[in-house]
Parts: C-alpha cells; structure tokens; sequence
C-alpha cells in the first residue's frame, strides 16, 4: 500500500446517528474511528450529513482508493456501527488498511462486520480539485 492509499470512511453525522452513538455503550465510538483514520496513512474520513438510512441505527460507509487512477471502490455500508463490537471492528477495519478496491463479496469484508452488511453501493463520483483562482 502507498503512503496516498487508504480507507475512505463516510460517517453519518445526522442527528438519529450521532444521538445514537452518544447513547450507546461507547459513546467515544466517533472519536475511536477518528482517531483510526487520522493514524492510518493516507486514509480520509468524510462526515455525511445524512444519507437517509435513519431505520438502521447509526451507519457508515468504507471504501478504497486506488492512487494510480484515482477512482474510489463501491461502498461497503454498514449499520449498527454505534454498537462496542461492531465499532471496534470498524477501528480495527480502519487501522489494517483500506478495503480491497476490486471487493464485491461479502467475503471482503472481515467477519466481525458481515452480519453489519447493509449493502454494497456504487462508487462516489469524484471530481478533481482546482488550484485556488485556477480554471
């Protein structure tokens, strides 16, 4: 893996969410996964407003990033992610390196998070960065 490579996080900090994760067992769950991501090389972590999946506790989304192209990998999104074991699993997802980009099999995601599997959506468009006053 590259020093550019790594986990993209996508955190729902909508209101249910982040109400969720304060009232739960381990109300630090957002700053555990902060703190994963901040350590991990080249991983980014993006607050989502609310992606309107309230009905399935609090979510979050992982994806990888291939640095040679730039292009994002489909979404693995989670749910329940508020709960101990499922947090810690998501950190200790985080803390050993991003998804493979090419995952499409539940089999790609580590075993502590099957049973959290939402769903696998489609990559994020991205869209280059301008230089400040560039065209």
């Amino acid at each position: 893996m590259s020093a550019a490579t790594g986990p993209v996080v996508a955190a729902c900090t909508g209101r249910r969410c982040s109400a969720l994760r304060a009232l739960s067992a381990r109300p630090d769950s957002a700053e555990q996964l902060s703190a994963a991501v901040r350590d991990s090389a080249g991983a980014v972590l993006v607050d989502v407003d609310c992606p309107g999946l309230c009905s399935r506790s609090a979510v979050a989304g992982i994806t990888g990033y291939d640095d040679r192209t730039g292009m994002l990998g489909r979404v693995w999104w989670l749910e329940r992610v508020e709960q101990p074991p499922l947090a810690d699993a998501l950190v200790a997802w985080v803390r050993s390196g991003p998804p493979p980009w090419s995952a499409q099999r539940v089999v790609d995601v580590p075993p502590a998070l099957r049973s959290a599997v939402l769903g696998l959506a489609p990559p994020p468009v991205t869209v280059p960065a301008r230089a400040p006053g560039g065209t």
